[in-house]
């Protein structure tokens, strides 16, 4: 006798991958916190960096910008 009728077998596969998915879930608090994300191997960059490589930490502060704007005169 069975208790639940289901007509194809493509929903029972579809119950066991939800399961099985459901039941992974916990797996992924395994991971250890970091102060960066690095998709292979470790981050480059150490947590008290100071700045990027490619950009000068002595570079002056300050200044401003201007940006084009359609039917705006400034002058």
């Amino acid at each position: 006798m069975r208790f639940f009728k289901i007509s194809n077998e493509s929903a029972i596969l579809r119950i066991v991958a939800v399961f099985l998915g459901v039941a992974g879930m916990p797996l992924a608090s395994l991971a250890e916190p970091s102060h960066a994300l690095a998709i292979y191997g470790e981050p480059a960059l150490s947590a008290d960096f100071e700045s990027l490589p490619y950009a000068r930490a002595d570079a002056p502060k300050g200044g401003s910008i201007g940006s084009a704007r359609q039917g705006i005169s400034t002058r």
